[in-house]
């Protein structure tokens, strides 16, 4: 019989094989065991071998009494080799039939499996938009057999024997009328109490989505909250531990300036008790030799015993540092000038440290005039073992008009005056060290007339141009020793 001639299917089965084939071919198999085969048509088992498919799939749809397109969960968003979504390609088969239906009026009834949802209008190309309308039937795997049921009874007015959608169905003239009107009234029912009956399902589905969105929004905001408040708590803590270490290191400053300042204090205390010492030795010692000289001056022979010895006649040579010292100004006396060729090696504490003036200008044993600006530089030889860095200071010990002489035990008790400094390496340098003497006057009750001793201190370094404690006292250098009078 020729293929035209047969009577056209009345369901057309649209599905994508790999999205929901298995269903597909079970609902084929059931509906033609309940139909028959002729009245049921699927791809694979409807077309013969050498046609074209597109042509044939054309055909059927436009002969078909309804099209059933079964929707699974990846209906919408199947993909080509390339990735791009199949529904977008105006080619795709599943596509041409489910339009082609459409454009035909058609009914199109959605067969949801895999607990598919009905896709959202977005969600379809323009040509399909019209399938988002259209109710639609579930099939579940646990209840098959009554959804399957509930199918047939709303496909059977469009299956029946010799009738096609496209055409309005034909009484015969033995039939009753009331009878045939009583089935579609019945089928009608059963169609509605389907698409009820899936409507309910889908507005209890949505009713959880929602539910179950709500309460992850929820947990969301909670996570964010805790973490906010974490954060939050961290940020606090690390302020804390700021705010308490810079508490500390203040702390720990304020009492290193304050031990720093104790030390310097002490160090200043023992300086003025030295100088106290020294003054009352040197007041001993002066009333010593006044003593002395009283006691010499009694003991010696009056003037008329004195005439009356023989008299020795005796050259007595005079020392050329006496002689050198014979003239000064207004007659005065100068103190003896010290030997060039024995240095006087100062004070070595027991680190090593020492200092030894070498020559200086003026030279020692100058007189220098009172009340005149004076610059003094001392060359010393200066080793530092006991640390890298010192400050080695030379500071002038002005003595008033009781003292005359450089190798007077008072002469290193004289006043402090002015003084310079100069910065020591670890090791042996030689270095130069100016002092600016103002003729004696700034110095509160001293003489017009006296000696000028230099004494030698090293001082600690403190990273700036500004001393720190003193740590050695080398002492002062009577052979670096000056004169001033008027």
């Amino acid at each position: 019989m020729n293929r035209k001639d047969a009577r056209a299917p009345a369901v057309f089965i649209s599905y994508r094989r790999e999205d929901s084939e298995g269903y597909a071919g079970r609902l084929y198999k059931d509906l033609a065991e309940h139909f028959g085969a002729g009245r049921v048509f699927m791809d694979v088992t409807g077309i013969e071998p050498g046609r074209d498919f597109r042509r044939e799939i054309d055909e059927q749809v436009a002969t078909c009494a309804v099209l059933l397109a079964v929707i699974g969960r990846d209906w919408v968003d199947a993909r080509d080799d390339e990735g791009r979504r199949k529904l977008d390609d105006p080619g795709d088969f599943v596509r041409l039939e489910t339009v082609a239906a459409l454009r035909r009026d058609i009914p199109v009834v959605p067969v949801l499996v895999q607990g598919a949802t009905m896709p959202h209008l977005d969600q379809l190309p323009d040509d399909l938009k019209p399938l988002a309308f259209r109710n639609a039937v579930e099939l579940t795997h646990p209840r098959w057999d009554s959804d399957l049921q509930l199918l047939i009874k709303a496909l059977a007015p469009h299956v029946a024997d010799g009738r096609s959608a496209l055409r309005p169905p034909s009484v015969a003239p033995h039939a009753r009328p009331g009878r045939w009107l009583a089935g579609t009234l019945i089928a009608a029912i059963a169609l509605a109490a389907a698409v009820g009956g899936w409507q309910f399902r889908q507005r209890e589905r949505s009713r959880v989505a929602q539910a179950e969105e709500a309460l992850r929004q929820q947990a969301q905001a909670a996570r964010e909250r805790a973490d906010r408040a974490e954060r939050e708590h961290e940020a606090a803590l690390a302020a804390e531990r700021s705010a308490r270490d810079a508490a500390t290191a203040q702390t720990s400053a304020a009492a290193a300036r304050e031990a720093l300042a104790e030390r310097a204090r002490a160090t200043a205390a023992a300086d003025l008790e030295r100088i106290r010492q020294e003054q009352a030795s040197a007041r001993r010692e002066r009333d010593r030799a006044a003593a002395e000289q009283a006691e010499q001056r009694r003991r010696e022979p009056s003037p008329a015993t004195a005439s009356a010895a023989p008299s020795v006649p005796a050259a007595s040579p005079v020392a050329p540092a006496a002689a050198s010292a014979a003239a000064g100004p207004a007659g005065a006396a100068l103190p003896p000038a010290p030997a060039a060729s024995a240095p006087h090696v100062l004070r070595r504490t027991r680190a090593g440290d020492e200092a030894v003036v070498l020559d200086m200008s003026p030279a020692a044993g100058t007189m220098l005039r009172a009340g005149r600006y004076t610059i003094i530089r001392y060359r010393l030889r200066a080793t530092l073992a006991s640390r890298d860095q010192a400050w080695l200071t030379v500071t002038t010990l002005q003595s008033d008009s009781h003292v005359t002489r450089c190798d007077d035990p008072l002469a290193g008790a004289g006043r402090p005056t002015n003084g310079g400094k100069v910065l020591l390496k670890r090791g042996t340098q030689e270095v130069v060290v100016t002092v600016e003497w103002l003729g004696g006057v700034p110095v509160p009750g001293s003489e017009r007339r006296g000696i000028l001793m230099p004494s030698l201190v090293l001082w600690e370094t403190t990273g700036t141009p500004d001393r720190g404690p003193r740590f050695a006292y080398l002492g002062y250098a009577p052979e670096a020793c000056l004169a001033f009078a008027p």
